[in-house]
């Protein structure tokens, strides 16, 4: 709803200025939102993965050893959805470092804007440092077939007792159908009501 507002607005301005109607076409509206709304989606996506970089997460505990590699390449998933690779997440942060290094010295009065920038400048550095420490593989070498098929080969061999599941002999039925309570019908006239 704020986008639409925001959009709105600028629309109103820009016809103000152009002279002609200021209500904006509604096709033209709805592709502005539709970028907007991916913008903001791929911008959300970019946030997330910078933060997972500033402080990334240990290993669970008691998580099999053959897993880390895959656990670990969670955060390279997230690079590649966000960012397309590793190296455009390092040129992006290289760019958001040397922006905020460029805004520190140019709010040189205004120490809270200076302020916000140094920290920020500071996750971004700890997110490069982060994304310098690990090895960069393609997402597909965790695809290896053989790996795969002894994972498979190990699941399917292993023996997993199945429950005993029977019908009940007929006495055992009998006995069963004797012990429920007998159904109760409503009397004639009560319309299932007793008094």
């Amino acid at each position: 709803m704020h986008t639409i507002t925001a959009l709105r607005a600028t629309a109103t301005a820009t016809a103000a200025e152009e002279g002609a109607d200021p209500l904006p076409d509604p096709e033209r509206l709805h592709a502005k939102s539709a970028y907007l709304a991916a913008r903001d989606a791929q911008l959300q996506l970019q946030h997330d993965a910078l933060g997972r970089l500033a402080a990334p997460t240990p290993l669970p505990y008691g998580l099999p050893e053959e897993l880390h590699e895959v656990a670990a390449h969670g955060m390279q998933r997230r690079l590649a959805k966000a960012f397309g690779s590793p190296e455009r997440a390092r040129q992006v942060i290289e760019g958001r470092i040397t922006y905020h290094h460029q805004q520190q010295s140019v709010a040189g009065g205004q120490q809270e804007s200076a302020a916000e920038s140094a920290a920020e400048a500071a996750l971004l550095q700890a997110a490069r440092a982060t994304l310098d420490a690990r090895p960069v593989r393609p997402a597909y070498a965790l695809l290896d077939e053989q790996l795969i098929a002894r994972r498979i080969d190990r699941i399917m061999s292993a023996s997993v007792p199945l429950p005993a599941c029977e019908p009940p002999s007929p006495g055992e039925r009998e006995r069963r159908i004797r012990a429920q309570p007998p159904a109760s019908s409503p009397e004639p006239g009560t319309g299932g009501l007793r008094p």
